[in-house]
Formats: C-alpha cells, sequence, structure tokens
C-alpha cells in the first residue's frame, strides 16, 4: 500500500538524509529534477514562470520508491499551482486554471468553451475587479451530462463546487485522435493495435479541485488558505476556498494518483482523522475518515494526524523556495495526505481519499479508492450505438482490483472525463 513510508528512513529534523544514502537520494532527485516535457507543447511552457519548480515532470527514476512517487506529485502539485504568465493568465491566475474544463469540453464541444472564455476574459478586464478572480460556466448539456453531481453547477450559490481541467498534453491526444465523443471513442478503441487500445501519453495530467464557499464578496488575503474571488455572468462577487485538489498523472500505465489538503481546521476539520476517532465537533461522523496521512518525501513528521499541524521537510521547503514568489504563499500550507499506483497491497485493497472531495461525495468512510474507481470508465457497442458505461454511486466507494472488462467494452484509461460525455 502506498500509503506507507518507505523503508528508508526520512530525513532528521535537521533535514539530513541517514548516511549512505545521500548520493543514491540526490541521483533519483536529478532524475526528478523538472525541466519542460517535450510533449507539453509551447501553449503549456508559455504559461508557466521561468523558475524550473513551476516546470512539469517528465518521468521517473528507475525502479521508483513510494517516496519518489511522493516527491513528483509534488513537483505537479507545484507547478500546476504557479501563477500562469501573459499572454496566458486571462482565464486565471493560476496554470491549471488555463487548462480546459471537463464540462465544456464534454458539454458544448462544438463550441470549444469559447462561452466560459468570454465570460471569464470580460470580467478579467475590469481593472477595478479584484485578483485573482475567475468566472465558471458550465452548460445545462453538461449538467446532464454529470448527473447532477457538484462538478456539473456552477459554484456560484453553492456552499461547494467542482471542476476536472486536463493539461494540453491529454487534450492534444483526445483530439487529434477524435476521443471525445462517444462514435470516436469506440471506433479508435476497435481499430487500435495498442493494449490498452486508448492510452493517453504520459505528459498527461488531471486534476479535480474542490472549492468550499467562505462568503459573499471578494475575498481577503490568506496565509493558510489559497482563496479566489468567483464572479458570476453578473459581476456577482463570492469568495471560495481551495480545499481539496486530486492530481492523477500518466507517469504509470495506470496512472499516479494523489490528493492534497490545506492544512487549515475550519475547512478541513476531518483531514487525516484516524480512522475510529472522535470527528471534531459539527462534522458528520460517517464520512471523511478515510485515515492517517502519510508523506514521508514532503512532511515533518511523516505521518499526520488531525488536528495536528506538521512542517515541510528540508526538500520541499527547498521546492517551495526554487518556485519563488510564483507559487502563492498560501500553497506552503497544503500537504499530499497520500500516493496511490496499485490496486492492492498483496491481499489488501489499497486506499485514497480526500476529507472534503470524497466526504461531499457521500464515499462511505475507508471505502474511498481512486484508482479503482476511475477504471470504470467503458464504451460499448449497443445495438450498433456507441454508448458509455453509465455512472453509479456505487462506483465511488469500490475498492480493490479492477471489474473483468466484458467482451466488447473498452475501458477509457481511467478518465471519468471521456466517460462522462454525451457527444455521440
Amino acid at each position: 500500500m502506498l500509503f506507507a513510508c518507505d523503508s528508508e528512513k526520512a530525513p532528521d529534523p535537521a533535514g539530513k538524509p541517514e548516511k549512505g544514502k545521500v548520493e543514491a537520494k540526490a541521483e533519483k532527485t536529478k532524475d526528478l529534477e523538472i525541466k519542460a516535457d517535450e510533449a507539453a507543447g509551447a501553449g503549456e511552457r508559455a504559461a508557466v514562470t521561468t523558475s524550473s519548480a513551476c516546470r512539469f515532470p517528465n518521468g521517473l527514476p528507475a525502479n521508483p520508491t513510494t517516496e519518489d512517487y511522493q516527491q513528483v506529485m509534488w513537483r505537479i502539485f507545484v507547478a500546476a499551482n504557479c501563477k500562469a504568465q501573459a499572454p496566458n493568465n486571462q482565464y486565471g491566475s493560476l496554470v491549471w486554471e488555463n487548462w480546459p474544463e471537463q464540462d465544456c469540453l464534454v458539454g458544448d464541444q462544438s463550441g470549444k468553451c469559447t462561452q466560459q472564455a468570454a465570460i471569464a476574459k470580460a470580467a478579467l478586464a475590469d481593472p477595478a475587479a479584484p485578483k485573482p478572480r475567475r468566472v465558471l460556466h458550465h452548460s445545462a448539456a453538461a449538467k446532464a451530462a454529470a448527473g447532477g453531481n457538484a462538478f456539473g453547477q456552477d459554484c456560484i450559490g453553492h456552499d461547494y463546487c467542482e471542476e476536472v481541467v486536463v493539461n494540453p498534453v491529454e487534450l492534444g491526444y483526445l483530439q487529434a485522435n477524435k476521443l471525445l465523443g462517444m462514435a470516436g471513442q469506440l471506433e479508435y478503441a476497435k481499430t487500435s493495435t495498442t493494449t490498452p487500445p486508448i492510452s493517453m501519453p504520459p505528459g498527461s495530467v488531471e486534476i479535480k479541485a474542490g472549492w468550499a464557499k467562505m462568503g459573499a464578496g471578494a475575498c481577503a488575503p490568506s496565509t493558510t488558505l489559497h482563496v479566489e474571488t468567483f464572479a458570476d455572468d453578473k459581476g456577482v462577487q463570492t469568495c471560495y476556498a481551495l480545499v481539496g485538489m486530486h492530481v492523477s498523472s500518466k507517469l504509470l500505465p495506470n496512472w499516479i494518483w494523489s490528493t492534497f489538503e490545506p492544512q487549515d481546521t475550519m475547512t478541513n476539520p476531518q483531514r487525516c482523522l484516524p480512522s475510529g476517532a472522535k470527528p471534531p465537533p459539527g462534522s458528520d461522523p460517517s464520512v471523511g475518515q478515510y485515515g492517517p496521512c502519510n508523506d514521508a518525501w514532503g512532511s515533518d513528521p511523516p505521518r499526520s494526524d488531525n488536528p495536528n499541524p506538521t512542517s515541510a521537510t528540508p526538500a520541499l521547503r527547498a521546492l517551495f523556495a526554487s518556485a519563488g514568489e510564483s507559487l502563492p504563499s498560501a500553497f506552503h500550507n497544503y500537504r499530499l495526505d497520500g500516493v496511490q499506483t496499485e490496486f492492492m497491497n498483496g491481499d489488501t485493497p489499497t486506499l485514497l481519499g480526500n476529507s472534503r472531495i470524497e466526504a461531499e461525495a457521500g464515499v462511505p468512510s475507508g471505502k474511498a479508492s481512486c484508482i479503482t474507481c476511475h477504471s470504470n470508465p467503458m464504451v460499448f457497442d449497443k445495438g450498433g450505438k456507441a454508448t458509455e458505461v453509465q455512472f453509479t454511486g456505487a462506483m465511488l466507494s469500490g475498492v480493490g482490483p479492477a471489474a473483468p472488462v466484458p467482451p466488447g467494452y473498452y475501458q477509457l484509461d481511467f478518465s471519468w472525463m471521456l466517460g462522462f460525455t454525451n457527444i455521440p
């Protein structure tokens, strides 16, 4: 189970690794040093600063350990949350906020998110508007395709909302192979000669962000939470805090799954709450308890038990320092809950959950597995018509191995974005 510490010892409080392993760790770190992924394309490279910490990793070292997976997901998290640079910052202040949203891709592919982009651009052009300031707009078709889930709704008017975005590497693959519609997915899968038939390129990244409403009006600066002022198309402002972020990377065939949360007991009172522990006052005891967090690479101490905060390790502090002012300082208070790369650890299912994202979806305590849930999206031929496997609530709480793929069914490479499409 990749929540647990690697067998190697964590750095001591002074930041000195175990003697005799310095060279090996240094070599692995060098392998993971950020350099622009050649597959990312000029668009993504132009959206980040020149800081090495704001560029995305393009691979893993040989025989990676749990700490290597933790490190690479931290590097993706930091790079994605660096401030975007002009001219790619018109839709939002962070790099990932310039990536296309799942909802406008599957709900209005022909419009290419132009309505959302036009609203956002107009709002951000207002010199009197507070920064950062964003506008989220989702089409009615996207809401229907999402089955009423929170990420199919506008943030404005909701206490909690989500958005899912894909990076330019993944989007380029999907567009080039006509995979944003069911018919295209089925045709591609049936004629593909690879295994699996649909497989994103290694540089692909998907992010699910969870936002919690903090109050009406513009946001006051925060040192513990990344906050942004959202506005509807009439200019009504509401403050939201980023309370959870799932980050998945295709640097492994079955992806690397990770989730991050802020160390804030007001917005995330059940983060890293050990199983069986008494939930904080006012918390729902039935959801949100996904176990203690463990991050030997970035957290000191590695194990994080609610409500006690942890410090960043010397390695993580160095990553923050390398990003400099490109990374909003509030992100220094975010922590990696865990990583997941396998369905099972021996006879035990692996788990990974976020105390806000999974709790808001109603996932029972101890029943969250990103890799298992995301193994369900499939397309199949139903009476001569391309059809998606319907999403069910039971898929949210499934753990353990993926279900066998029936004949005539084709997996969509762990991407619910493809599974939610309503385009024929």
